[in-house]
C-alpha cells in the first residue's frame, strides 16, 4: 500500500516492546539449565550511580556499581543483568550492543576492562514477558533471560562495574489515546537489594527531552510525575533522587502525559483500544455499551487531567467508539475498507489510502493495519479487493450493525455533529 498514514507507524512503535529492562545488577547461580536469583552474604553494594539520557535512537544507560568484599575469603560469582526481548538472543549481538567493563575499585577508569557476557535463561517466558519495564515481576530478580558474566573478587577487595546499554524508547501508559497519552521509563532497584547489606549510596537521573518535544502540546498541558516523591526536578527534562543506606522496595520512574484534547477534526483518527477478545458475537450492543466503554477510554485523561475531561463533549466520543465497532465487525471478516479505482472523477482524498496500483480504500484499512503485525488478527482480503456482506455476517453481528448505524446516524444528525455525515464511512454490502 502506498500513503499509509504515519499514525500507523507511530501505533507500531509505540506498542514494540523495549528490549532491555533498567534493573540494577545482581548474583544468580545455576539450577539446572537455569539461572535463578540469590542473597549474598558476602558482596556488599557500596555505591551505584545511574544515568539515563535520551538519544536520537533511543534512551542510553550509564550504570557504575562499585561492589566490596566484605570477607576474608576470595568469592567467584555469576552476577545477572536482566533482559525482556530477543534482541540480543545471540552472544555475538550482545556484546555489541551491551558494554560491559570492570576495573579495581582504586585504579583509574583507563584501567576498565571489557567483559564478554552471555545470555542465559531464566524462568519459563509468558504472553506478558514483553512489558516488564511496565510492571516488573514482584518476584525479585524473576526474568526470563539474563546477560550473565563471571566476577572474581580477593578477599576485602572493591571491584567497579560499568554496564552500558541503549534501552529503547518509553513504553506508552496504558490507555494512552488520542484525548491525553503518556509514556513512562522505569528503572527497577529491587534486585540491588539481593546484595549484602543496605546499598551504600545510590544516585540514579532521568533527562527525557528530546528535540520532538517541541512539536507536542505546550508544557502547561504536562503533568510529570516521578516516583519516588523525593526526587529532585531541573527544568522540565532531569529529574534525580539520592539515597544512603538504602534497601529498595519499590522501583523508581518517571511518567509523562499530556492532553491533547477531543474536537471534530480528531475523530476519524481516533484509535480505540479494541479489547483483547473480540466482543460482537459475544452479545448485543446497546447505549449502555458505549457509555461503558466512553467511561474506560476517559480513565487514562481523567487520572491526569480530571478538570479537562469535565468539559469534553463525550457525544464526539461516543461517535468514535461506535464508528470503531461498526467497522470492527467487518475487518474481523477481512473487510479491505475498498472504495474504488482512482480516477479523474474520483481522486485521492485525506481520508483514503492507496496500492499504488490506482486501487483506494478508506482510511480504516490503514488503522486496522495496527492490528495486523506481527501476529495480529486483522487479515484484509485486498487482492482482489473485498467488501464483506453484512448478510454472510454472525447473526448477533448483523443485530450489533443495525444498532450501530442507528446510533451513528441519529448522532451526526444533530446539528453540532452534522459535519462528520461529509466524510462518514459506511462499511459493508447490504
Amino acid at each position: 500500500m502506498r500513503h499509509v498514514p504515519a499514525l500507523v507507524a507511530t501505533i507500531l512503535a509505540v506498542a514494540s516492546p523495549a528490549t532491555l529492562a533498567r534493573a540494577d545488577i545482581y548474583i544468580v547461580h545455576r539450577q539446572g539449565a537455569n539461572i535463578v536469583p540469590e542473597r549474598s552474604t558476602d558482596i556488599s553494594m557500596d555505591a551505584e550511580d545511574v544515568r539515563i539520557e535520551c538519544h536520537e535512537d533511543g534512551y542510553m544507560v550509564t550504570a557504575t556499581f562499585m561492589m566490596r568484599n566484605q570477607s576474608d575469603r576470595t568469592i567467584d560469582s555469576l552476577v545477572a543483568f536482566p533482559i525482556t526481548g530477543s534482541t540480543y538472543s545471540r552472544t555475538k549481538d550482545l556484546n555489541r550492543e551491551f558494554r560491559l567493563e570492570v576495573k579495581g575499585g582504586d585504579a583509574p577508569d583507563s584501567t576498565f576492562t571489557p567483559v564478554k557476557a552471555r545470555v542465559k535463561t531464566g524462568r519459563k517466558r509468558t504472553a506478558g514477558d514483553d512489558y516488564l519495564t511496565m510492571a516488573p515481576p514482584k518476584t525479585i530478580g524473576d526474568y526470563p533471560e539474563v546477560v550473565v558474566w563471571n566476577v572474581r573478587w580477593e578477599p576485602r577487595q572493591t571491584k567497579v562495574i560499568r554496564v552500558r546499554f541503549n534501552m529503547g524508547e518509553p513504553m506508552s501508559l496504558p490507555g494512552s489515546n488520542r484525548i491525553a497519552a503518556g509514556w513512562q521509563l522505569m528503572y527497577v532497584v529491587t534486585t540491588g537489594s539481593l546484595w549484602q547489606g543496605p546499598i551504600g549510596r545510590a544516585d540514579i537521573s532521568i533527562r527525557f527531552t528530546t528535540p520532538t518535544m517541541k512539536a507536542w502540546p505546550p508544557l502547561d498541558r504536562y503533568r510529570q510525575v516521578s516516583y519516588p516523591d523525593h526526587a529532585r526536578w531541573s527544568g522540565n527534562d532531569l529529574v534525580a533522587w539520592h539515597f544512603e543506606n538504602w534497601t529498595p522496595t519499590e522501583e523508581i520512574w518517571v511518567r509523562s502525559a499530556w492532553w491533547t484534547g477531543f474536537s471534530l477534526k480528531d475523530v476519524h483518527n481516533y484509535r480505540f483500544q479494541l479489547p483483547y477478545e473480540y466482543q460482537g458475537t459475544k452479545g448485543v450492543y446497546t447505549e449502555a455499551t458505549i457509555e461503558d466503554l466512553v467511561t474506560r477510554d476517559l480513565s487514562f485523561p481523567t487520572e491526569y487531567f480530571p478538570t479537562e475531561v469535565q468539559a469534553l463533549d463525550r457525544g464526539l466520543l461516543r461517535i468514535a467508539i461506535a464508528d470503531w465497532l461498526l467497522h470492527e465487525i467487518y475487518a474481523r471478516h477481512g473487510d479491505s475498507f475498498y472504495l474504488g479505482k482512482e480516477s479523474p472523477t474520483f481522486p485521492f482524498l485525506e481520508h483514503m489510502v492507496g496500492d499504488g496500483e490506482g486501487n483506494l480504500y478508506s482510511l480504516w484499512f490503514g488503522l486496522f493495519t495496527s492490528y495486523s503485525y506481527p501476529r495480529g488478527w486483522y487479515r484484509p482480503q485486498d487482492s482482489p479487493p473485498v467488501m464483506v456482506k453484512t448478510s454472510s455476517l454472525h447473526p448477533v453481528e448483523q443485530k450489533n450493525v443495525t444498532f450501530l448505524r442507528a446510533y451513528l446516524a441519529k448522532l451526526r444528525s444533530m446539528e453540532k455533529y452534522r459535519e462528520l455525515q461529509k466524510t462518514a464511512h459506511t462499511p459493508g454490502m447490504d
